[in-house]
């Protein structure tokens, strides 16, 4: 990097300066520069936020970055050259008509080309990358806000909460204009986060924790991942029970219940011997049979027992067993 060393006096120095009675010669600062490799300037690229999608933090980190060393002239063009790319660099030093920068360009090369060796560049040469970051924000602006994109981002059925807030994290950074390193944007992004939970999950959370929206990402996460498992438990225990239900109904289905209902028939009483008449109790009754039906010729309008047919063959069969007696 770039340094200052003080120019410590030499014994010599030292030793005449008592001998004269003078005070010991006060170092003198001396910078000694030393050129930018394209590795260190690549560390610092890689380690700074996308100025497409978080030019807020672009801007933040690289000027802590700049604030801690000094540059020349060669070292600022080699610097922003690598980190920014020739076709970006090139509209920012297109400064030769007009001195956005402070200086033209040719005039601040004309002022380091005066400089003593072992000297500090002059103040304006100082003061130029930050400059540049500045006319930098007129190619990179920071990006429009849209709330209206950013709540269309919302957990989708089968999402884990994990990979929601991911890309939910990454949307708020990319389309809400907010800072997450502070207070304003965390409570914001939570606030959006919760809101984009499947209704199931953000409903509960939003009931039983009171204290939400002061969490933070981490603890956020870890909330919504509890209460995430909770309702696939639920879900689990439903989808069991309606299992059981189709089983139950398909078995019914498949095997009909029989009917163990007591069927009556038709009929005269029946009993051992003769018939009991018609004011006894009449058996259970085959329900083939009508009610005045006949259960030995079928016809209507009496019963067994009274059955002009039936008594016809027991008269017949009578008079054929005497005759064989008398035979």
């Amino acid at each position: 990097m770039r340094e200052v060393h003080p120019d410590m006096p030499t014994a010599a120095a030292v030793a005449a300066a008592a001998a004269a009675g003078q005070p010991a010669p006060v170092p003198v600062a001396q910078f000694v520069h030393i050129p930018w490799k394209r590795e260190e300037v690549m560390a610092i690229k890689k380690d700074l936020p996308d100025p497409r999608k978080n030019p807020a933090g672009f801007y933040r980190d690289l000027r802590t970055a700049i604030s801690t060393t000094t540059m020349t002239l060669k070292d600022i063009d080699y610097f922003f050259g690598v980190l920014l790319g020739p076709e970006v660099w090139h509209k920012i030093r297109r400064v030769d008509d007009a001195p956005t920068l402070g200086n033209t360009w040719g005039g601040l090369e004309a002022r380091e080309a005066q400089r003593a060796p072992g000297t500090l560049p002059h103040q304006d040469i100082l003061d130029l990358p930050n400059r540049i970051l500045t006319k930098l924000e007129t190619v990179i602006p920071l990006q429009t806000v849209d709330w209206g994109k950013l709540a269309t981002y919302k957990q989708k059925i089968g999402e884990d909460v994990p990979d929601y807030f991911t890309r939910i994290e990454q949307a708020f950074i990319d389309f809400s204009g907010q800072d997450l390193t502070t207070v304003t944007g965390v409570t914001l992004f939570v606030e959006r986060f919760v809101n984009g939970l499947l209704p199931e999950i953000s409903q509960k959370l939003k009931a039983t924790e009171s204290s939400w929206m002061t969490k933070g990402q981490a603890e956020i996460l870890q909330m919504a991942q509890y209460y995430e498992s909770r309702y696939k438990e639920e879900l689990e225990k439903n989808e069991k029970s309606v299992k059981e239900l189709k089983k139950k109904v398909l078995l019914q289905q498949a095997y009909p219940q029989r009917d163990t209902t007591p069927q009556q028939r038709g009929g005269p009483p029946r009993g051992r011997g003769r018939g009991r008449g018609r004011g006894a109790s009449a058996p259970p009754q085959d329900r083939r049979l009508n009610i005045n039906q006949c259960a030995y010729c079928k016809q209507d309008g009496h019963w067994r027992d009274t059955c002009p047919l039936l008594e016809g063959r027991q008269s017949m069969s009578l008079h054929r067993g005497n005759a064989a007696g008398n035979a």
